[in-house]
């Protein structure tokens, strides 16, 4: 039997114990590898949890999403219906999906590419992810990594150390040390 944190209400920022969570940008970002991820995580803490992505047939370019639901109960429908979190990779997706955001959630976007609405009614959190990752990292590819590293610490709804694991788990020793550099580099935004 597997031990699991499991959702506490004091924790839970939605009225229920299921927590969306939608992850979005345009094909070449990581958008599919983040929504995996951090649905790796959270499978480790947690008592159910999935993640289902959804993307164009073009390679890159095409706005893509990637969703991770996160609950104490089994999850019959895989797919955010109003997610609490939406990350926004891209101006694009930003656009498109800013708006879905459920009362009370927060949009967490990438303020190296995104401008953000200022008539949004959801709490907006901007990340540098792209700078980050090009400027101090010298690795823009690994943004999507710093962005979830900061989402992580700022919802505290999955550990970093669950999230540095499923990244292990992912990429390897090969990749371990470039992974968690990028997970951990929100100290490096201050």
């Amino acid at each position: 039997m597997r031990k699991t944190r499991g959702l506490k209400k004091e924790e839970s920022p939605a009225s229920s114990d299921r927590i969306e969570i939608r992850i979005c940008g345009v094909g070449g970002q990581g958008v599919v590898l983040a929504g995996n991820l951090l649905g790796l995580a959270a499978q480790r803490e947690h008592a159910f949890a999935c993640a289902s992505a959804t993307y164009g047939p073009e390679t890159r370019g095409t706005t893509t999403k990637s969703e991770v639901i996160v609950s104490n109960e089994w999850i019959d429908f895989p797919h955010a219906e109003l997610p609490r979190y939406v990350l926004a990779f891209s101006q694009k997706a930003y656009d498109r999906y800013c708006r879905d955001v459920a009362a009370g959630g927060t949009v967490f976007y990438d303020s190296s590419v995104v401008k953000p609405l200022s008539d949004l009614a959801a709490s907006q959190v901007g990340v540098p992810a792209l700078d980050v990752a090009t400027k101090e990292l010298q690795d823009p590819a690994s943004a999507n990594l710093v962005m979830l590293g900061h989402f992580v610490r700022a919802t505290r709804l999955i550990s970093v150390e669950a999230l540095s694991a499923a990244a292990v788990e992912t990429f390897g020793e090969k990749g371990r040390e470039r992974s968690l550099r990028a997970l951990k580099a929100e100290r490096v935004m201050g």
